[in-house]
């Protein structure tokens, strides 16, 4: 698939594992025959201007400066839009007035945490509150954990 795995091992301390997977969204349409009856003839990949309007809405929820600059490098240039909150309370009310295709939520914040947060957006009961949530926090002794909220 193009991508590449790898994983870092510190003796006492655990392992951290990694991958990256070159991931597009794409769709191929077959319009028939190419006039020989061997094959279907696809038609142009997708425009600048298509990949444009099917970019990712990603919405991060965390508090620390340094960790948003951090998530924003990582993702830059990687087909994103980016839209970013302080807190899990904004988060809700970005969630609630805006669509996003992915929630990535810090458990650690102020004024909200991200657990109520998932909670407070599942309540709304709205499509917009549909939206897969990946929660993300940092444990010193284990590095990063990640679990999944999907709605339902």
């Amino acid at each position: 698939m193009g991508g590449q795995i790898d994983f870092v091992s510190r003796l006492g301390e655990g392992t951290d594992f990694w991958f990256a997977l070159p991931l597009v969204d794409a769709e191929i349409n077959v319009t028939g025959s190419d006039g020989d009856g061997k094959g279907a003839v696809l038609q142009d990949a997708p425009t600048a201007r298509d990949e444009q309007a099917s970019r990712a809405r990603l919405l991060i929820a965390e508090d620390n400066e340094t960790n948003r600059l951090v998530m924003r490098e990582m993702l830059h240039g990687q087909g994103y839009d980016l839209v970013f909150a302080e807190d899990g309370a904004q988060a809700l009310e970005l969630v609630a007035t805006q669509s996003f295709d992915l929630v990535l939520m810090d458990v650690h914040m102020p004024v909200m945490d991200g657990p109520m947060a998932v909670r407070e957006i599942r309540a709304l009961g709205t499509k917009k509150a549909q939206v897969p949530i990946i929660a993300i926090t940092r444990m010193p002794w284990r590095g990063i954990a990640i679990s999944l909220s999907v709605a339902g």
